[in-house]
């Protein structure tokens, strides 16, 4: 199953297709639409701007699909169900949130929705924005920010000492300054999270995306 692009759209498909032909993102198979309702008249112009995009995403060979989000107080947990709904369809698939197009309360409603969904489907979950006016990508995995909020002091210290060069664990464990026994302890738990990784001969590093997150 290939990677699907849960991307969010405004009056323009342009940062949509460009996403779709980045060649050094890794490649979608499926676009899933969230665009919001408030009127009649703007209405009008998403599915506009959704149907060239369509064509241009069949040409592809792109499957593609708009959801309508009517806005209301409930749009964080509308949100919700509908990316629940596209993860449980797809349970082997990578799920990207491509957060660039359309309102900044559709953006933000659509991060707090992803947020608030089970660990299982968050570890399969990346973010990415572009520069609106400037040259620049944003991407993320969301269950490394959301696993960094529940980290102690002495695991935070040891990362940033692993972004810093430190990677030896000998030199690490005094860098930080903990027994070897409770060091050997959160190294063990840092693996586990998913935030680093053993590279043999007594060396760890960090796994990708986390030096941006720290």
């Amino acid at each position: 199953m290939g990677r699907i692009l849960i991307a969010t759209l405004g009056f323009s498909m342009d940062f949509i297709l460009k996403r779709v032909y980045d060649r050094e993102m890794p490649t979608v198979g499926e676009v899933e639409i969230l665009a919001l309702w408030t009127d009649e008249g703007s209405w009008g112009r998403i599915i506009d701007a959704y149907n060239l995009l369509r064509m241009t995403l069949d040409k592809a060979g792109v499957r593609s699909r708009l959801r309508k989000i009517t806005f209301s107080n409930r749009i964080v947990g509308d949100l919700r169900k509908e990316l629940l709904e596209i993860a449980l369809e797809n349970p082997e698939a990578e799920i990207e949130l491509f957060l660039t197009g359309g309102p900044r309360m559709l953006v933000i409603a659509t991060l707090l929705a992803a947020i608030s969904l089970r660990e299982d489907i968050v570890k399969r979950v990346t973010v990415t924005a572009y520069g609106e006016n400037f040259p620049g990508t944003l991407n993320t995995r969301l269950y490394q920010i959301l696993v960094l909020s529940r980290l102690d002091k002495k695991s935070e210290l040891i990362l940033h000492a692993i972004a810093k060069g430190i990677t030896d664990s000998s030199r690490l464990m005094e860098e930080v300054k903990m027994p070897k026994s409770s060091f050997y302890l959160k190294i063990a738990e840092l693996d586990e999270l998913g935030l680093i990784k053993k590279e043999g001969r007594g060396r760890v590093g960090l796994q990708e995306g986390v030096d941006n997150v720290i």
